[in-house]
């Protein structure tokens, strides 16, 4: 049963959950791409930390990462922007990164 769910509210104050095939413990929309799809992070059951995607209306799609997940934050016709994770020595340090139709580009690395 999940404990957070992707919620979006509409102009006059309705909330809709958004569909998620399968198991899932928390899901979260951390904003839109241009045209009003919602993107996020989606954690299924026993998954940390979540995976970046999109609500694409009957599921959360995910985006590919480096294995250790992440977050898609904005976007446009042609990217999406957000984090990845990395988790090194046993912390969870965040990285810019740009998705394209070409798949994962890291805007930023250490």
């Amino acid at each position: 049963m999940p404990f957070d769910v992707p919620v979006i509210w509409n102009t006059t104050g309705f909330a809709t959950q958004l569909p998620v095939e399968g198991l899932f413990q928390q899901g979260s929309v951390l904003g839109f791409d241009e045209q009003g799809m919602p993107l996020g992070i989606l954690s299924r059951a026993g998954q940390y930390p979540g995976r970046a995607g999109l609500f694409d209306g009957r599921d959360f799609v995910v985006l590919p990462d480096q294995g250790d997940g992440g977050g898609a934050i904005t976007g446009n016709a042609g990217i999406i922007g957000g984090t990845t994770f990395r988790v090194i020595h046993g912390a969870t340090t965040r990285f810019p990164v740009i998705w394209n139709t070409a798949g994962l580009r890291l805007a930023l690395q250490r």
